[in-house]
C-alpha cells in the first residue's frame, strides 16, 4: 500500500513541476512577444532620424553549451554542443520625434560601435535595429 501511495505522490509532484516549468516558459514566451510588439508599434509610429548619444554598450562572446540526448542501443546519453554567441553591440541615444522624448536602444553594427562621444548627436541609420525605448 506505501509503494502505491509513494509512487503516485512521485507522479503528481512531477506533473506539477511540469506544469510550472511550462507556466513559466509560456510567460517568458508571451512577455518576449509583447515586448517585441510594443517595441516595434512605437518605433512605427515614431521615426526619429537623430539623437544624442548617451552611451555604448557591447555584449562579449559567449559559449552556450546545451546537452541533448543520444541514444546508443539501450542506453541514451547526454552529449554536449557548444554555440557560440557573437558580440552584439548597442547604442543608447536620447531623441525627441512627435511631441515626445525618449531614450531609444538600437543594436547597431562592430563598425559604428564606438564612433561618437557621448553627448554629440548622430544620425540614426536604416540598418540600426531598434531594440527598446524609455519615455522621458
Amino acid at each position: 500500500m506505501i509503494d502505491f501511495l509513494t509512487s503516485d505522490f512521485v507522479g503528481y509532484v512531477l506533473m506539477a513541476l511540469l506544469i510550472i516549468v511550462l507556466a513559466f516558459l509560456a510567460y517568458f514566451l508571451l512577455s518576449s512577444i509583447t515586448h517585441h510588439i510594443r517595441v516595434s508599434r512605437f518605433f512605427a509610429q515614431y521615426r526619429p532620424s537623430a539623437g544624442i548619444v548617451q552611451r555604448y554598450d557591447k555584449t562579449d562572446d559567449d559559449f552556450n553549451v546545451t546537452m541533448f540526448p543520444v541514444s546508443t542501443g539501450k542506453s541514451i546519453q547526454l552529449m554536449p554542443r557548444m554555440t557560440q554567441a557573437l558580440d552584439q553591440y548597442y547604442v543608447l541615444l536620447e531623441c525627441q520625434c512627435g511631441g515626445k522624448r525618449f531614450r531609444a536602444a538600437y543594436e547597431i553594427p562592430a563598425e559604428d560601435y564606438g564612433q561618437e562621444q557621448a553627448g554629440v548627436s548622430v544620425q540614426i541609420k536604416d540598418h540600426w535595429s531598434p531594440v527598446g525605448y524609455e519615455l522621458l
